[in-house]
């Protein structure tokens, strides 16, 4: 049986994109953008410019929010958890890779390029794990037999606190 930081880590994986959710004065800010890597505890890293609204929101509050949506396999992710900056040259040119150069075409050694890193302080997840076509079957099911379709769907869904 698959350990739940590798089953997160396999949904997370799916999805090159995320939501990422900031805090300021108290509202809650969001922003697509791709992350770098996921470490085998579900530590999520990316990178961002360290002049970017969201290096001020972190800063004021590191509670913070990634989510990650696969429609198309119906799978669901968000983490919680605290967000670090890191300056860290080698941990820089371990998680750099080609795209990245897209946002910080200077490379590596970009001035404004930094590493924000996200400690998961809890996980949950919903895996259908159905194609569209089985996905309209359980609801076609729920809807003859008279129950919820999380009642006849072949779906999971997780809560974890680290």
């Amino acid at each position: 049986m698959m350990n739940k930081n590798q089953k997160i880590k396999d949904l997370i994986e799916e999805n090159r994109v995320g939501m990422f959710v900031t805090q300021d004065n108290g509202k809650l800010f969001s922003r697509p953008i791709a992350y770098a890597d996921v470490d085998d505890d579900n530590t999520i890293w990316f990178f961002t410019d360290i002049h970017s609204e969201k290096i001020d929101d972190i800063i004021n509050d590191d509670q913070v929010n990634f989510s990650f949506a696969n429609q198309s396999d119906n799978s669901y992710v968000s983490i919680s958890g605290q967000a670090r900056i890191v300056n860290d040259d080698t941990i820089i040119e371990d998680k750099w890779s080609y795209f990245v150069k897209a946002w910080f075409p200077e490379g590596k050694d970009a001035e404004r390029l930094t590493l924000i890193k996200v400690i998961p302080d809890s996980v949950q997840y919903w895996d259908g794990s159905s194609s569209k076509v089985v996905m309209l079957y359980d609801m076609a099911k729920a809807l003859v037999t008279g129950k919820s379709y999380v009642d006849v769907a072949n779906s999971e869904n997780k809560k974890f606190v680290y």
